[in-house]
């Protein structure tokens, strides 16, 4: 949480907050603020409330900084936004419009836009202005003067006293069905065509350097974006009520927040726009780029740059598109080569090139400085395990003694707290060459720059006991080649996962059982699981399905269900119950991975505690599969109707 800009509403704001969220009749912009407002109150971080009100985070950033920095009604209020500047004055548009209004120079029939520029040039002391400004300001007044017919006249006149009582006399008459009339003062088709474009403003930035600052890069396209909405506002584009933002997110995927709302928006018909600062601000990827390009054509909707001029709705725009895309993948992906160049030819020097420190060193000025307290640790490790006689005992007797793995600082300044010493950590320690005062590569090693912690002959010790000792839990443990049954959907109820697990008693004979990961990973009876007998508990499991597959409320589902069916509309409720009856007999004629097939298919969870074991089911699986069994024991065999039960 932001501290800087932390949220503490009073009584009487509460208040007032909750009763505009209750009636309803405020701007959806103002109520979304009310929202992140109340939320940020509760202490909900940034990112909860970003996607709980459906906003991008720098939405939230700006709601909580003008809320501390200037109350409660500036950070409801709507900010005004500067678009962009016109370049014409007051006075210069009027002088404009007055020429559009007065007759073409002689010679000409008509104004055109390009006649409208010169002569406009000519009686200002602009250099130049562009047949768009000039279309621009016409159409903000609704004036053709290009057309022929034109009610815009320069001044009263006897001509246009005599048109003028023609159009009276007209709408005097009574309307004669024989007689169309065609009025040439009411709008033409493409004007009453014309409907409202809803225009959604995406904005992108890469890091988060430089977002805390009162206008930064978002800021910034999100001004144009608008700005160049109000440009369009004479051909219906409005912008919708809220924009997709996304800081701190790479364009080189589509794992973006403000991505995700956008084109969820685009599914549901809500946009039919999408405006954009620069292409790479929407996606640096061909093949993301074209997903989104079909999304946008399935929906009808339109891609704006505002600094690049595309129209996506053409052949030759998209391959534009594409062609400017691909220079955009081509740049990135040799970025990517020359920064992983250089990072080989730096390791190949022994340097340090970032990532987390490993335990024993700090990192000052790029550079591994040995952090002596924590080497103390370090070389206690590669001292002693050598001697330990189990790698889970002497795991645990380091928990015991409350040895944790590296604290750290990251460069943000948050704190990465250690955690108790584990297998893992502890093989990652044993395994790191950077004790040794090296480099690692790819596999190779360098001389690094830093000093080392441990001596070769201490490095060699460790890595030898590493090839001798077992990893597992006990000598005789290995894998079995039988799928386990609940492997990937039994876990403890702190969600640790349960893996299978073998050993091997006298005379060769197999026990398998299902072992929690933390006691894998810190010693058996970390967990309040002891290790369970896979056998007993896979049986469980199967007689709950069973008893569920044969219950009078499934059979009567089931009859239900087949009879709708074609094939199966004739079979008797006593046909359905005889056949899910039946079950016990297909799965004992199903091979070991067909069954475990099944089990993954029926089940979505089987938790476990010291005193229960729950199983969750996939919502409907289990019908469906009761709903094959019945329409493949028509008449069949077990194992056809396990092979069809299975199709």
């Amino acid at each position: 949480m932001n501290l800087r800009y932390r949220v503490e509403l009073d009584q009487s704001e509460r208040e007032a907050l909750a009763a505009m969220l209750s009636g309803g009749k405020h701007a959806a912009r103002k109520l979304k603020r009310a929202q992140i407002l109340l939320a940020a109150h509760a202490g909900q971080d940034a990112a909860s409330i970003a996607a709980a009100v459906a906003v991008g985070e720098s939405t939230v950033y700006r709601t909580k900084r003008r809320f501390v920095e200037r109350g409660l009604d500036a950070a409801l209020a709507e900010q005004a936004r500067p678009g962009a500047r016109r370049k014409l004055s007051g006075k210069e548009e009027a002088l404009l419009i007055a020429t559009a209004c007065a007759n073409p120079p002689a010679g000409r029939a008509r104004w055109t836009l390009e006649l409208l520029a010169d002569t406009f040039v000519q009686l200002t002391e602009h250099e130049a202005l562009s047949r768009e400004t000039v279309r621009r300001r016409l159409a903000e007044n609704d004036l053709k003067p290009w057309r022929k017919n034109m009610w815009c006249i320069p001044k009263v006149d006897a001509e246009y006293v005599a048109r003028m009582q023609d159009v009276l006399d007209l709408y005097a008459e009574t309307p004669d069905p024989q007689r169309p009339v065609v009025c040439f003062d009411e709008c033409d088709g493409l004007e009453a065509s014309r409907k409202r474009r809803r225009c959604a403003v995406y904005t992108r930035k890469s890091t988060d350097e430089g977002l805390d600052q009162d206008f930064n890069s978002i800021d910034a396209q999100r001004d144009a974006g608008h700005a160049y909405i109000a440009s369009q506002r004479a051909e219906g584009w409005i912008p919708v009520a809220d924009d997709y933002d996304d800081p701190a997110y790479s364009g080189g995927n589509m794992e973006r927040p403000g991505l995700k709302r956008l084109l969820a928006d685009i599914e549901r018909g809500l946009i039919d726009i999408v405006v954009v600062y620069k292409i790479d601000r929407l996606t640096r990827s061909l093949a993301d780029f074209s997903k989104m390009v079909e999304v946008f054509e399935r929906q009808d909707v339109s891609f704006v740059s505002v600094t690049q001029q595309f129209n996506t709705t053409t052949s030759m725009g998209r391959l534009m598109l594409n062609v400017l895309l691909s220079f955009a993948q081509f740049e990135r992906e040799v970025t990517g080569e020359r920064i992983r160049d250089k990072i080989a030819a730096s390791k190949r020097k022994g340097m340090w090139m970032g990532g987390v420190p490993p335990l024993g060193y700090d990192v000052l000025h790029r550079k591994l400085m040995v952090n002596e307290v924590e080497a103390t640790v370090v070389r206690r490790l590669f001292a002693e395990f050598p001697r330990a006689a189990s790698t889970t005992l002497f795991v645990q007797r380091l928990r015991h003694e409350g040895v944790m793995t590296k604290s750290w600082v990251a460069q943000s300044g948050n704190d990465r707290v250690g955690k108790l010493m584990d297998k893992g950590a502890l093989y990652k320690i044993l395994n790191n060459p950077v004790y040794l005062g090296q480099i690692r590569h790819k596999e190779i090693s360098y001389p690094g720059e830093h000093e080392p912690i441990v001596t070769q002959a201490q490095w060699d010790a460790v890595q030898a006991a590493l090839t001798s000792k077992p990893t597992g839990v006990s000598r005789g443990q290995i894998r079995t080649e039988r799928p386990a049954l609940l492997k990937g959907l039994i876990c403890t109820t702190d969600g640790r996962a349960m893996t299978p697990h073998t050993t091997k008693g006298r005379g060769g004979r197999l026990y398998r059982y299902y072992l929690s990961t933390r006691d894998a990973q810190e010693g058996y009876g970390a967990s309040d699981v002891k290790m369970l007998p896979a056998g007993e508990v896979e049986e469980a499991v199967v007689a709950q399905l069973r008893g569920i597959l044969r219950a009078p409320e499934m059979v009567a589902r089931v009859w239900r269900e087949v009879t709708r069916s074609s094939d199966t509309h004739d079979m008797t409720e006593m046909q359905v119950a005889v056949a899910l009856s039946r079950i016990d007999i297909v799965w004992e004629n199903l091979f070991p991975l067909e069954q475990h097939r099944i089990v993954q298919l029926l089940v979505e969870r089987v938790v476990v505690s010291p005193r229960e074991l729950r199983v969750q089911l996939h919502r409907n699986g289990i019908e469906h599969f009761a709903l094959d069994v019945v329409r493949a024991a028509g008449g069949k065999s077990v194992p056809a109707i396990a092979g069809e039960a299975l199709a």
